[in-house]
């Protein structure tokens, strides 16, 4: 066994209990878990890295997932424990200075992910001629990561307006800073972009064997788009103009977080190749059910709303809305009844009657 595959569970390890570390220490600052949904992302990177790693620790992917998730997860418990020791319990020791790491920690931690299309599934580049680009990124990325380590001010990688400042600060670099750190996200994006367009043509000219883990990726990647619709549409119809995503409810952010989880997930099983030709079974499935499951919620529906115009009774309005929220009479009936007993009303008659004296 190489030293790769045996340290590959260690560092694994090390990522989750990071990841254990920042959760505790966001509950004691006061933060919703439900705001750390991000972590499960990362937590998916480090078994995936892990299980690659132990199991073809040549591959550049399992690597680069690894060393993903151990940056996120160290940025965060960071960037939490100096939240802990400055705002919410003044005085812990090396709480200034775990305020330092997280300025630049987001650069390994994105530029990680934004190659691996570039490599998948093969774990190498599908060209020489790619080798300088890549260079020149990753010297852009030195670069970046030194100006961010000393940029001045207040750092929003873990937490908004926390008041927690770089210990390591540069006044001058007040404005460079900035808009290296952009132009280095534009970069990543762009690299991003080309790994992926490099892929789609790479999956039109491979075998059999490469296609279908190819699809793999794309299959999740399609569900992912479906959870980011789904949750940008309700952020455009919450009545809050300021944002493209839902604010009204947090968990909105679980659905999110579950899907791009799944990306590591299906990364690991394209590389190592379990139950690989079972993808057009699980795509197969996956489109009848999602008709069975429309046309079921749809007939259900009409019919209830069709026997609601014939025969108006108190309780077919009731499951419509049920069948319409994918809840059960029972659970829609008791919230229902809690709005009349909080209006001091025996029902909805005089809960109309109310509403107009009420002037609404």
């Amino acid at each position: 066994m190489t030293t790769a595959a045996r340290i590959a569970w260690p560092c694994c390890a090390v990522t989750l209990l990071l990841v254990a570390l920042s959760v505790v220490l966001a509950v004691l600052d006061g933060t919703d878990p439900r705001t750390l949904s991000h972590l499960l992302f990362v937590v998916a990177s480090a078994l995936a890295g892990g299980l690659i790693g132990s199991r073809r620790p040549e591959h550049a992917v399992g690597r680069l997932l690894a060393l993903s998730g151990f940056c996120f997860a160290l940025m965060e418990a960071c960037g939490q424990y100096a939240i802990f020791g400055l705002v919410t319990r003044p005085g812990l020791p090396l709480a200034q200075a775990m305020a330092w790491p997280q300025t630049w920690l987001w650069v390994p931690a994105n530029l990680s992910l934004a190659l691996i299309p570039l490599i998948f599934p093969s774990g190498r580049l599908s060209s020489p001629r790619l080798r300088p680009p890549v260079r020149a990124v990753a010297v852009a990325a030195v670069l970046t990561m030194a100006v961010s380590a000393l940029r001045p001010g207040e750092n929003h990688q873990v937490g908004m307006d926390t008041g927690v400042v770089n210990p390591l600060g540069v006044a001058g670099l007040a404005r460079v800073a900035p808009a290296t750190e952009t132009a280095m996200t534009a970069l990543m994006a762009v690299v991003f972009v080309a790994g992926g367009t490099d892929l789609l043509v790479r999956a039109l000219r491979s075998g059999e064997p490469e296609r279908r883990q190819i699809k793999w990726l794309a299959y999740v990647v399609g569900l992912l788009v479906l959870v980011v619709a789904a949750r940008l549409a309700a952020g455009l119809t919450d009545g809050f103009p300021d944002t493209i995503w839902p604010v009204t409810s947090s968990l909105w952010e679980l659905p999110g977080a579950l899907g791009t989880a799944l990306v590591p997930a299906a990364i690991c099983v394209a590389i190592l190749r379990h139950r690989l030709f079972d993808i057009d079974l699980v795509i197969n499935r996956t489109l009848v059910y999602a008709l069975l499951s429309g046309c079921v919620t749809g007939g259900y529906v009409a019919v209830v709303g069709y026997l609601g115009a014939i025969f108006p009774t108190g309780d077919l309005p009731v499951s419509v809305l049920a069948a319409g929220l994918g809840l059960s009479q029972k659970t829609v009936r008791n919230h229902v009844s809690a709005v009349f007993a909080k209006l001091q009303v025996a029902d909805r008659a005089h809960a109309i009657m109310r509403a107009r004296e009420a002037g609404l």
